[in-house]
């Protein structure tokens, strides 16, 4: 089909154009085009061109449009190592393609090269892409297919799994592993792996000796394996034996050392006091108590052991003892070596042990003969201690109480045991439910004296003190009642009576502690008090005659609310008001009212909007002003959509617009507006003749029929000349072409 198109666009494709009559704004450009093939797409495009004496000249531009782009790959699989299992099918590897002139290139599997093998294989698979002109290329990719089965590896049979140290040493020689496979369609072959055998143990703390086998199959497949020998260590041990354990000064005794595993050397030490220092057996002479050591050494590895010799010396050891005044004691005399005779002093007794009954601190001596050699003189000493005295105290308590009792030893330094309870200090803590007798025992150096305390025990009385709750400002009376009169209180904010009048800001709890004989108690009220709530209203805004909703907050929440002027206790207030007017609530919570909250509804009034009603004709353009009641609001017009105050419209026929206004949320009722489109005049005209020789006379008719009304007619004859009137007549004295018109304005 034709298209119309510009001079000024031909122009600009580098197409000269002129006319001798026609100016280039009034010639007319029309166009077609053809298109055939694809690579190359050939498009034709026709341009005529018609001045306005109707002559006309075509004008042809052709394109060639081509593709030398090749397309690429989308998806296209990576090279892969899989096992033989494995291999991924033709039909399941999806690959597209892309390219910047064809939507879909198609995308066509070539090939594949390489023939399965249970020894392994290689696939080369190649695919092409080829989009619509023709464009193509390839790309291939490479699958390393894994054998289905490797040789299996034989160790030697008789490979130990331990060795001890001495047979590690000498295993050096070892035979080859064996491999083979003799599945049906694998890798066919057998063969003999040399093994490379690695020592790292130590005599003393052992090891291991590793043999491995490594190589290659006839697919070349790695082969390996290992074998792993425990090395035991070398852990000698020495143990010693002596023909005496205890000697007498300078008596000889054999020490006899024996090493296991034989085979070892020997060292003794200390040396002094030995024949010798080396050697299993070697005789020990002491003079004083003595531990031996002898070191055992097998290969480097080390085992040492001890033994300890005893000395006896010619000695003689008395006891101490202590009494009380009036008691027997026994000293007794003790040898280091039995066999003896004893001497006393004083007394001069003869016997190892004696009795005695001093009245006084005494020492006694003793001397010990054996074979003619007598031992230093030994002392034992007797204390004498008199009987102490002891004091308590006999406390009074109250029930549920502790007591405390202290007993005064003299002389001081003893112990104490109390009864009942067995306790051992000097002052033990009591509670007993009624009086009650206890005793203590104060030892001191072995002797004993008691005393007897009494603990008296006392009733404790009760008190209790009921609570109350007040709100936030009020003042709370609090009374203490107890269980028994006569007593006296005490309140924790220093108050005295049984009464008390407190007023807190927050809950809070007194306490008071009631008196009676030494005995107390303690009661507590506690006086709740709650907060004066707090409540909130919402404003609001509407629009003259318009209902609104008002929400009351209150705070904590649970109470109960009260709005002025209505029995609604809700939370939420619907109204109406036809003025701005404000509306009260107060809020109630556990008794406790809080102050009134106000809340105000704005009311706004509705706006009005007049608008202006034009004419126009046909063709032209109107201006429609909308004019408001107040000002700072916003417009919509229908079916326009528009929102300014003016707006321009271009109706064919006499059309009505609607407009409302908004200000403050408020909404006019619509304006409407009517534009009327007056009909445009349709002119004809003729001329007596349209041709002809220069100079040429020609008379021109208004022949419309709004020719002959109260119109107003202007000829132009196309050189710059105008006449007036419903018929003219021009005398055309240049050869031409002229452009009549006749513009006609009713």
């Amino acid at each position: 089909p034709a298209a119309q198109t510009t001079v000024a666009g031909l122009e600009g494709l580098g197409i000269t154009i002129a006319d001798n009559c026609t100016a280039d704004a009034n010639l007319v450009v029309t166009n077609t085009e053809t298109s055939t093939g694809t690579c190359p797409l050939v498009i034709t495009r026709t341009y005529t061109i018609t001045d306005g004496c109707s002559n006309q000249v075509n004008v042809t531009e052709i394109f060639n449009i081509g593709d030398v782009v090749n397309p690429t790959f989308i998806n296209f699989p990576t090279d892969i190592t899989v096992n033989c299992d494995a291999v991924p099918t033709v039909a399941s590897v999806l690959i597209s393609g892309s390219d910047n002139c064809t939507a879909n290139p198609t995308v066509t599997f070539m090939s594949e090269t390489g023939t399965p093998s249970s020894c392994g294989y290689t696939l080369i698979r190649t695919w092409s892409v080829t989009d619509d002109c023709g464009n193509s290329i390839t790309s291939a990719q490479t699958i390393t297919v894994l054998p289905a089965q490797s040789p299996v590896v034989s160790l030697p049979p008789g490979l130990p799994t331990t060795l001890t140290y001495t047979n590690a040493i000498n295993f050096t020689t070892i035979s080859d592993a064996t491999y083979s496979n003799v599945s049906t369609g694998s890798c066919d072959n057998s063969g003999n792996l040399i093994g490379v055998l690695t020592s790292n143990y130590d005599p003393c703390l052992g090891g291991t000796i590793t043999i491995n086998y490594s190589g290659n199959d006839n697919c070349n497949n790695p082969l390996s394996a290992s074998h792993i020998i425990v090395v035991t260590p070398i852990t000698p041990s020495v143990s010693i034996f002596s023909t005496l354990g205890t000697v007498d000064i300078n008596q000889p005794t054999t020490l006899t050392a024996t090493g296991n595993p034989t085979g070892g050397t020997y060292s003794w030490s200390p040396a002094g006091s030995l024949n010798t220092s080396t050697g299993s057996i070697v005789v020990a002479t002491p003079s004083s108590p003595t531990t031996y050591t002898v070191t055992y050494d097998l290969f480097g590895c080390i085992a040492t052991n001890t033994i300890f010799i005893a000395v006896n010396p010619l000695t003689v050891a008395v006891n101490s003892t202590t009494i009380c005044n009036g008691d027997n004691t026994t000293l007794t005399a003790t040898p280091s070596v039995p066999g003896g005779t004893f001497l006393w002093s004083p007394g001069g007794a003869t016997t190892q042990s004696i009795t005695v009954n001093p009245t006084s601190n005494i020492v006694y001596s003793v001397v010990y003969t054996l074979n003619g050699v007598t031992s230093p003189s030994s002392q034992g000493t007797i204390t004498v201690n008199p009987t102490p005295v002891v004091t308590v105290n006999n406390p009074t308590i109250c029930a549920g109480s502790n007591a405390s009792i202290t007993a005064v030893g003299n002389p001081t330094g003893g112990t104490y045991l109390w009864s009942p309870g067995g306790q051992t200090t000097a002052s033990i803590t009591v509670n007993p439910t009624t009086t009650t007798t206890y005793s203590v025992n104060y030892t001191l150096n072995g002797c004993v004296g008691t005393a007897i305390s009494n603990v008296t025990v006392n009733a404790i009385p009760t008190v209790s003190v009921a609570g109350t709750t007040i709100c936030a400002g009020q003042n709370a009376t609090l009374t203490a009642i107890p269980s028994a009169a006569g007593g006296t209180y005490l309140w924790n904010n220093t108050q005295q009576t049984n009464s008390i009048l407190v007023n807190p800001i927050t809950t809070t709890s007194y306490t008071v502690m009631y008196s009676l004989n030494g005995c107390n108690a303690t009661g507590t009220g506690i006086v709740t008090v709650n907060p004066i709530p707090t409540v909130t209203v919402s404003n609001s805004t509407i629009c003259s005659g318009e209902s609104t909703t008002l929400t009351a907050t209150g705070t904590p929440i649970g109470g109960t609310f009260a709005w002025t002027g209505s029995a609604n206790t809700a939370s939420t207030l619907t109204v109406s008001p036809v003025s701005t007017s404000t509306y009260s609530v107060a809020y109630t919570l556990n008794g406790c009212t809080s102050n009134a909250a106000n809340g105000i509804v704005t009311v706004n009034p509705i706006p009005t909007v007049t608008v202006t009603n034009p004419s126009i004709c046909e063709g032209q353009s109107a201006t429609i002003s909308a004019t408001p009641s107040q000002n700072g609001g916003t417009y919509i017009w229908t079916p326009t959509g528009l929102t300014t105050s003016s707006i321009q419209v271009t109706p064919g026929t006499t059309t009505t617009y609607g407009v409302q206004y908004q200000v403050n949320g408020c909404t006019s009722a619509i304006a409407t507006s009517t534009v009327t489109v007056n009909t445009t005049p349709v002119l004809t005209f003729d001329a007596d003749q349209l041709t002809g020789c220069a100079p040429l006379s020609v008379n021109f008719t208004n022949t419309s029929t709004s020719a002959g009304t109260s119109s107003t007619n202007v000829w132009s004859l196309g050189n710059g000349a105008q006449l007036n009137g419903n018929s003219v007549n021009y005398l055309f004295t240049a050869g031409g072409c002229y452009d009549i018109t006749l513009t006609s304005t009713v």
